[in-house]
């Protein structure tokens, strides 16, 4: 359940470090497929069980809220220009 509450801080992350500066929304979008990837390895280390739907369980929200920590740095990056 701690590894669940800690992946939905990624959007509040990714928008603090737009908002900073640091991250861009190009650059997730450049990077989505070592993105999927790494999220795949973390979710195999977060899940308990070795069956593949919790994995998936797992990796589909992490994966929609890759996406909407884009559109989140989308809306940050207009809101500054």
């Amino acid at each position: 359940m701690i590894a669940f509450g800690l992946v939905f801080q990624l959007p509040i992350v990714v928008v603090f470090l737009t908002q900073l500066g640091l991250l861009s929304s190009r650059l997730l979008v450049r990077y989505f497929r070592h993105a999927v990837v790494l999220i795949f390895v973390l979710a195999a280390v977060l899940t308990p069980t070795t069956d593949p739907l919790s994995l998936l369980f797992m990796v589909l929200p992490m994966l929609l809220l890759y996406g909407l920590s884009i559109l989140a740095a989308k809306g940050v990056e207009l809101r500054h220009a």
